[in-house]
């Protein structure tokens, strides 16, 4: 499994209307700072929150998909299409197609907090097309219960946005303390960003605004702290971090090279420090031999 924490500190920032709206960029613009960069057709997000509410003046975009997903409060939208204000509360979502070009603003309420994303659904076809915008209401929007946390499939997935661009799928986790298990596309680059809480990642302690990247695995994580992710481990005292899954036609363990074809079981990590990787076996070998214990391994 690779990974990468980007914390707070080490993303892009901005601000509207003198400081009234200020905005945390885990991907911002090209020209800003920031350590995670463009992935595929999704080249920009933003948290945003106002205390007092604030507003952001009319202004163009052309061709590409934004995406805004309501996390508290009220967010207001006015565009030169519907050339009317069009309110959408805490748990409801707006999808803007720029096709051609549209003008808009958005209006915060006070105490409001948003998630955006922008995705390129291909501009060469997108830029002759007239401009659209829809949004999906919270009650609209289905919400799964899974085991120790809920789901909501906002973009993709089978959502009620209809969001064009190819291979953009995002969802809001929440979840209480505890450790949940997360089964993600290990084809797919994930990212997943922390609205608020706590929870401790392979790479480090995330807090309220970091962001981690995963690929090629699956994720177990331990909340320390009730937590909200927008879609997403205690070292001190060993606890299963990850867990590979063996399978009958095989597979490459990270920690462990590969394992015979027909073998079945599991490989357990329960600690990863600076040089050392250990944790413990469970594997029926195809030739009736097994491997069970514990391991260290040095990275």
């Amino acid at each position: 499994m690779k990974t990468q924490l980007v914390k707070a500190q080490n993303q892009a920032r901005g601000a509207f209307d003198f400081g009234r709206i200020r905005e945390n960029k885990p991907r911002g613009f090209p020209h800003e700072v920031g350590e995670l960069r463009s992935i595929s057709n999704l080249f920009y997000w933003a948290h945003a929150w106002s205390d007092e509410g604030g507003l952001i003046e009319e202004h163009p975009h052309q061709g590409f998909e934004i995406m805004s997903y309501v996390i508290r409060g009220e967010l207001s939208h006015y565009d030169n299409k519907n050339k009317a204000w069009k309110s959408l509360k805490a748990g409801g979502a707006q999808l803007i197609k720029a096709g051609n070009g549209i003008t808009h603003a958005e209006k915060f309420m006070p105490n409001t907090a948003i998630f955006q994303i922008w995705m390129d659904p291909n501009l060469r076809k997108t830029l002759g097309i007239p401009a659209s915008y829809e949004d999906v209401s919270e009650i609209q929007f289905v919400t799964e219960n899974k085991e120790g946390y809920t789901k909501k499939n906002v973009v993709g997935n089978n959502s009620l946005l209809g969001a064009t661009s190819e291979g953009v799928e995002m969802a809001e986790i929440k979840a209480d303390t505890g450790t949940i298990n997360l089964n993600i596309d290990s084809s797919k680059i994930n990212l997943f960003y922390l609205i608020h809480g706590k929870i401790k990642s392979l790479e480090g302690e995330l807090e309220s605004n970091d962001l981690l990247k995963v690929e090629n695995g699956k994720l177990s994580f331990d909340i320390k702290e009730q937590e909200y992710l927008v879609n997403v481990e205690d070292i001190t005292t060993p606890e299963i971090l990850v867990s590979y899954k063996i399978t009958s036609d095989g597979e490459t363990s990270d920690c462990c090279g590969r394992i015979e074809k027909e073998s079945v079981g599991s490989i357990l990590i329960t600690s990863i420090s600076a040089d050392m990787i250990s944790g413990k076996i469970n594997v029926d070998n195809y030739d009736g031999s097994s491997m069970k214990g514990s391991f260290s391994i040095a990275k």
